[in-house]
């Protein structure tokens, strides 16, 4: 795992030990494209951010009232979902030194409302605003996948067999997208919990190998998780799967970071 997030309360500190980040190993597309996005103040949506929702009125709150943390609401009805995503700005194969490390690093520190009837997914994607672009069915398999190439990590109530099940609560679950070939990465790190922060953290090297982190720790990695020839964006995800008064999906983000090499 190429460098890492320090949270240093009010601000943030990207530490890189693999590369000296003031010489020349990163692209210059890279470093201007390279974003932290804190919500410790303001009231709109941060310039490079694009934010989809059938309500956007009442879809996402932040500012320094919520401890520099925004909150994303989905609407209450099946297959709705809040997106808040970048700009189509990376792709895995364009990094300067693409062969020493991750091209794309995604890094976002989140939490999640009510688990039961939804879905939250955050990390890669090359299809940005969309409605309801990921579902698992009951048995893993998915049952939509809008984007046609992502790496995404996180967490679904559906599945009630196949391999994103476990039993005794579902865990974190990593999921990847190859020109529209799907398929479940890995599971693990514990059952997920309600209002509890987690960092998860996705790596693409030059080739579309993608490797997924939970708090720092391994989950899984699968070659060629996507191709390395579309652009993609960072994205967070948030679906419910039922219509009912108080069925959104509600995602806590904490900061959320794009870069690479």
């Amino acid at each position: 795992m190429a460098g890492r997030i320090l949270d240093k309360g009010d601000r943030f500190e990207y530490l890189d030990k693999s590369k000296d980040q003031r010489g020349s190993s990163r692209s210059a597309l890279t470093v201007a494209n390279e974003s932290l996005y804190h919500f410790n103040s303001g009231a709109a949506i941060t310039p490079g951010l694009v934010l989809t929702n059938t309500t956007p009125v009442a879809a996402a709150t932040y500012g320094l009232g919520l401890g520099g943390r925004a909150v994303l609401t989905s609407d209450d009805v099946l297959a709705t979902s809040v997106v808040l995503n970048t700009f189509l700005l990376w792709q895995a194969d364009r990094g300067t030194k693409a062969t020493e490390g991750p091209s794309i690093v995604f890094e976002a520190k989140v939490s999640f409302g009510t688990l039961a009837t939804r879905e939250f997914f955050v990390g890669l994607t090359d299809a940005s605003a969309v409605n309801d672009p990921i579902a698992l069915s009951l048995t893993s398999t998915f049952t939509t996948s809008a984007p046609a190439d992502y790496a995404l990590i996180g967490f679904s109530a559906t599945p009630t067999s196949g391999a994103a099940f476990t039993a005794g609560g579902n865990n974190h679950v990593a999921i990847a997208g190859n020109n529209g070939t799907d398929a479940v990465v890995a599971t693990g790190k514990g059952a997920v919990a309600t209002a509890t922060f987690y960092t998860y953290r996705v790596e693409v090297d030059y080739k579309g190998t993608a490797s997924f982190f939970v708090n720092g720790g391994f989950l899984g990695y699968k070659p060629q998780a996507l191709r390395a020839t579309v652009p993609v964006c960072g994205v967070i995800i948030g679906t419910p799967r039922t219509t009912a008064g108080s069925a959104e999906a509600v995602v806590t983000v904490d900061y959320m970071y794009i870069g690479g090499i």
